[in-house]
């Protein structure tokens, strides 16, 4: 749900058009970042590194980081 919420947010900043190569590599690194990201508080949620309200907050933070990260990729 996470992750289509995000698509969907992206979709509705027009994220979905024609882009340039460094663009498109732009939101390539951004959207591993993110993804690493999403990994790694995922783990250490699992692994009871983090608590549930950390967990929560820290992925609303990584999401608002990927979106400054492709709002920065628009040609």
């Amino acid at each position: 749900q996470f992750n289509a919420d995000v698509s969907k947010e992206l979709a509705d900043m027009q994220f979905i058009h024609d882009a340039s190569e460094g663009e498109k590599n732009c939101r390539e690194r951004a959207t591993a970042t993110f993804n690493a990201q999403i990994a790694a508080i995922t783990e250490a949620w699992s692994t009871d590194k983090i608590s549930h309200d950390s967990y929560m907050t820290q992925l609303e933070a990584a999401q608002d980081q990927y979106k400054a990260q492709m709002n920065s990729c628009k040609s």
